[in-house]
């Protein structure tokens, strides 16, 4: 497989030297539970609109035997998902520079740029906790935060964002999606422009965030995505959304083997993921 954009900077050196700082051997899962109802934008169906149950009895192959099964009807935009970087387009172009014409059509998706092309991430994680830093549970809304923030978080907990790394940025907001509170996916606070190009010069290869976004969507501009046009449009930097940093926050764990496998869906502007944190 080719990798493009921040991917070129994984490689067997990179993933080795992450696998190094696992000396307990905890998991710790980083994604949200899928159900019915849980919070979604306005524009993507809803989990419980599309679910349907099936029962397959196999009595001809054994009386008493059969298989349950079921499928589902979403947005691949739901839960925890890592976006690609054809989800995303600035000046009517794509992240390879091919125009949204060319590169999408509405029966095949993405003809380059799909989830199909995201590698295995297998890299070192790092987890920023902007909300702890400032001393609070959760972050307000209308918060943004950049660089100087970043390294000051970083210098505190002895970490050196690095390429190839994965970053994990903590807001808090996941207290929201437990509560399934709608304004979760109406405002959040989060990276701006600035602090995304600098993420992007250090060589990350994906950003991910508790939030629904990643963004600072304040209430006085819900349209803002400086963070999608930075990472997915012009630097090639994956984005994983709607995270769960909870219980890696209280562990105060801020290094950690980061794992997630997409499932490679051709053309696909995202999927959902389910990744993990190993120390």
């Amino acid at each position: 497989m080719e990798k493009v954009g921040a991917a070129k900077f994984l490689s067997p050196e990179v993933t080795l030297k992450a696998t190094r700082l696992v000396t307990r051997g905890k998991v710790y899962p980083l994604g949200q539970v899928l159900s019915e109802n849980v919070l979604q934008l306005d524009d993507n169906p809803a989990i419980a609109s599309g679910r349907r149950f099936k029962v397959n009895r196999m009595a001809k192959v054994r009386p008493g035997s059969g298989a349950l099964s079921e499928s589902v009807d979403v947005s691949t935009h739901t839960g925890t998902h890592i976006d690609a970087f054809g989800h995303w387009y600035k000046d009517d172009r794509l992240f390879d520079g091919k125009g949204v014409e060319e590169g999408w059509t509405l029966t095949e998706g993405l003809s380059s740029l799909g989830i199909e092309s995201c590698p295995p991430l297998i890299t070192r994680g790092v987890l920023l906790d902007v909300a702890a830093s400032r001393g609070v549970e959760m972050l307000e809304s209308d918060v943004e935060f950049n660089s100087e923030e970043l390294r000051k978080i970083a210098a505190q907990a002895s970490v050196k964002i690095q390429a190839g790394d994965v970053v994990l940025l903590r807001t808090g907001w996941a207290k929201l999606w437990a509560r399934r509170d709608p304004r979760y996916i109406r405002e959040e606070p989060g990276l701006g422009r600035e602090g995304a190009e600098w993420l992007a010069q250090q060589g990350v290869v994906a950003i991910g965030a508790d939030n629904w976004c990643i963004d600072a969507v304040p209430p006085s501009n819900p349209r803002k995505r400086d963070v999608h046009e930075v990472c997915l449009a012009e630097r090639g930097i994956y984005i994983i959304e709607n995270l769960d940093l909870e219980e890696l926050a209280k562990d105060r764990v801020r290094e950690f083997l980061f794992v997630a496998v997409p499932p490679r869906l051709k053309g696909g502007t995202a999927f959902f993921v389910e990744p993990v944190a190993v120390v």
